[in-house]
């Protein structure tokens, strides 16, 4: 259940930081909808990876400068949380609201 009120909390959350960011660019929603979405799952997905890239680095570097074992390079793995799930659902719902929206202008 607690997983469950932070998808939709996740979703209710991009919905509304992308309405403001429509309101104070003077634009429609719609218009920012779907691009809004991928940026924000763009942006906290590459921060995933560029954290472990960091983390690989500092001890790569500490293994051969210092030869000292700082723990095995990891690979990046993609998880599903409840957060990345409601990015996930927001980007997937914006994408069908907004091929519904602009459907006549793909039919014209």
């Amino acid at each position: 259940m607690k997983s469950f009120f932070i998808v939709f909390g996740t979703i209710f959350f991009e919905f509304l930081l992308i309405l403001v960011i429509a309101t104070f660019l003077g634009v429609q929603v719609m218009e920012v909808l779907f691009l809004g979405g991928a940026f924000i799952f763009g942006v906290i997905w590459l921060s995933g990876i560029e954290m472990n890239r960091v983390n690989n680095i500092a001890k790569a570097g500490t293994k051969g400068w210092t030869g000292l074992d700082a723990g095995q390079v990891k690979l990046f793995r993609f998880e599903i949380t409840p957060i990345m799930f409601g990015l996930i659902l927001f980007l997937i719902i914006s994408l069908i609201i907004t091929l519904i929206y602009y459907a006549p202008y793909f039919m014209a």
